[in-house]
């Protein structure tokens, strides 16, 4: 399983429970793309544990608003209803992955 599309109500339901994370994202950005093997290589490690989901910020801007996302790429790291951490720009695949082990610790 990698990140899939899902809209801000999915998304929002989703965040209060479980572990989630959250991708910001346009299909215009070149740094989203260049991210995405990354992104998707640590999803596809993780799929059992977390929930990963990605935003199109073109389509569904009312969650980017509410959590004050200024920029894409940017993931969001949820638990239980809690943003536990946040990465903009183009993170390393070792930075999103300790993301995600961190998530899981709880």
């Amino acid at each position: 399983m990698s990140f899939r599309f899902a809209s801000d109500e999915e998304a929002e339901a989703r965040m209060r429970s479980g572990r989630v994370v959250l991708w910001f994202s346009s299909p215009a950005c070149p740094p989203c793309r260049k991210v995405e093997p990354r992104a998707e290589r640590v999803a596809r490690a993780y799929a059992d544990g977390v929930s990963f989901l990605r935003i199109n910020v073109e389509k569904g801007t009312a969650l980017a608003e509410k959590l004050g996302i200024s920029s894409v790429p940017t993931f969001v790291f949820v638990r239980d209803g809690r943003e536990l951490r946040r990465l903009e720009g183009v993170a390393s695949e070792e930075v999103l992955e300790a993301a995600v082990r961190e998530l899981l610790q709880g």
